[in-house]
């Protein structure tokens, strides 16, 4: 048996009073500290299982056994890089030259918050492209992918849309719908493209010459005296 900590955020109980600690102990969460944050029950829980997916999934039945609606596993599968830096134990400065392919080369591309400052990555992405680094333990990618798997389940979404696939362990695993994109890299496309037989080009039609401007003519009360 081994040890896996991970979060739960659930609703669904009275919050007037502090009976839901009791239905929560009574349910089977005696292994998870439990608190109230903006009207939602926060599960910490440090469960002992065959596997992560097992933990998780008998958190979730626990839950639902004390009345409660389970909304969602964590970690978050969306990761900022400071959050890459936390949970693979590296530096900030390292993430960075990652992201800004400084370093390592073909890191995932983010999959939100592209144009802002504070861009986001799937986490199962970078999961994986750092265990094939040897910067990461495989499990955390398997433990990545249950953690979406799950949450795709809750939101009742499908899961099983295979878009990309790689080797771990002997098996293989499948990405999902949801982080499908066509194409990663520009070099990916230009790659596709070349395979593919030419059609005919058209010329393409250019604007004509423009017009020369005419001269900027000073007001009298912009010229100096």
């Amino acid at each position: 048996m081994k040890s896996f900590e991970f979060t739960i955020a659930a609703t669904g109980l009275p919050l007037d009073t502090d009976e839901w600690e009791y239905a929560f102990y009574e349910a089977g969460c005696d292994d998870a500290t439990v608190s109230l944050q903006r009207g939602v029950f926060i599960l910490f829980f440090d469960r002992e299982a065959e596997d992560f997916e097992s933990a998780a999934r008998s958190a979730c039945d626990d839950i639902r056994s004390a009345g409660a609606k389970v909304l969602r596993i964590e970690p978050d599968p969306l990761v900022s890089s400071s959050d890459i830096a936390e949970r693979a134990g590296i530096t900030r400065q390292a993430v960075s030259l990652y992201t800004t392919g400084g370093r390592g080369g073909n890191f995932p591309l983010p999959v939100a918050g592209i144009t802002s400052s504070r861009p986001l990555w799937s986490w199962e992405e970078v999961a994986r492209w750092l265990a094939d680094r040897g910067k990461l333990a495989p499990e955390a990618i398997e433990q990545a992918e249950c953690i979406q798997r799950l949450n795709f389940e809750l939101q009742g979404s499908p899961v099983a849309i295979p878009i990309q696939t790689g080797k771990m362990e002997g098996r293989e695993t499948a990405a999902t719908a949801v982080s499908a994109r066509p194409f990663t890299r520009y070099e990916d496309y230009a790659r596709e493209r070349a395979g593919k037989p030419q059609g005919e080009r058209r010329k393409p039609k250019f604007r004509g010459p423009s017009r020369p401007h005419k001269p900027f003519d000073l007001r009298p009360e912009m010229t100096m005296h």
